[in-house]
């Protein structure tokens, strides 16, 4: 009978298919000089300390300002090129210049390793997002067509049957869009992480 074949493809349709990502980091690792933070450059000299290899210091010390206060960095690095010391520039936005210090020698950050580890990381999430969105659309259309089939089933038992497999199949349709939204916040997460990294 028909209510046979609905509630036979409901069942089917409810089987669960696992779809992982892992938004978890590299722990950071002390290797090599520790990073020098320049000290207070005049007006002349900031315009290509930028340019120089000493510069890691001062963009990685610009981006930590950055990340603490929430002043862009393309701002600070400009305040810097102006001719503000590193130190003047952290104590006007309200971060203290020792903790800039600090997060150099207690946390350097191994560039040449975490740098490919992260960009295989993000790669990787990105391919789960992708697949992850594919399955989501494939259940929100499976759930359309079983919403249909079960409507015309006859038998009001087996169609209050069926009719709790679609809502086990709406709760996993939730689930996965739950997935989704904070798989999409660990990959902007990991992309800024990178980019942070990156001006070691």
């Amino acid at each position: 009978m028909y209510w046979k074949r609905a509630v036979a493809g409901i069942l089917i349709a409810a089987v669960c298919v696992g779809l992982g990502a892992s938004a978890a980091f590299a722990e950071p690792s002390l290797s090599g000089e520790e990073v020098q933070v320049p000290g207070t450059p005049n007006s002349e000299a900031a315009a290509t300390e930028l340019k120089r290899p000493r510069a890691r210091g001062s963009l990685a010390a610009l981006a930590y300002i950055a990340g603490r206060s929430g002043v862009p960095l393309e701002t600070l690095i400009a305040q810097f090129k102006g001719g503000k010391s590193l130190q003047q520039i952290a104590e006007e936005n309200g971060v203290d210049w020792a903790e800039v210090g600090d997060s150099f020698t207690r946390n350097r950050f191994d560039k040449e390793k975490l740098v490919p580890k992260l960009e295989e990381r993000l790669a990787r999430m990105t391919e789960s997002r992708a697949k992850l969105e594919e399955h989501i659309a494939r259940l929100s259309e499976r759930i359309a067509e079983l919403k249909e089939r079960v409507s015309r089933v006859q038998d009001n038992t087996m169609r209050g049957f069926a009719e709790r497999f679609v809502l086990i199949l709406e709760r996993r349709l939730s689930l996965a869009q739950e997935k989704l939204s904070l798989l999409e916040e660990a990959i902007q997460l990991t992309r800024g992480l990178l980019e942070y990294v990156k001006t070691l």
